[in-house]
C-alpha cells in the first residue's frame, strides 16, 4: 500500500510513511547513516497526502502492537 501511494506521488513508501505520520500531528525523528536516505527522508516533508491516502494508509491498522509485556506504556488505550 506505502508503495502504491508513493509512486502515485513519486516517492517511496517510507517517504509516504514519515509524511503519514507528519500529517497525523506527530514530530519524527528518521536516522540514517547515509547521505541518499537522509536527503529522501527530509523530502518527505514536503510531501502531502490526500484524504484517500490518509484513509487507505488508516485502514492498514489492525490493532496489533509488535512489543506488548508488562514494561510496556499503556498509550493505546
Amino acid at each position: 500500500m506505502l508503495e502504491r501511494i508513493g509512486k502515485a506521488h513519486e516517492a517511496t513508501g517510507e517517504q509516504v510513511a514519515l509524511a503519514f505520520l507528519m500529517a497525523r500531528g506527530h514530530n519524527v525523528i528518521p536516522s540514517s547513516g547515509k547521505k541518499d536516505r537522509i536527503i529522501a527522508n527530509f523530502a518527505a516533508r514536503h510531501l502531502v497526502l490526500d484524504a484517500q491516502d490518509i484513509k487507505d494508509i488508516e485502514a492498514l491498522d489492525k490493532g496489533m502492537r509488535l512489543v506488548n509485556g508488562p514494561w510496556c506504556p499503556v498509550w493505546d488505550v
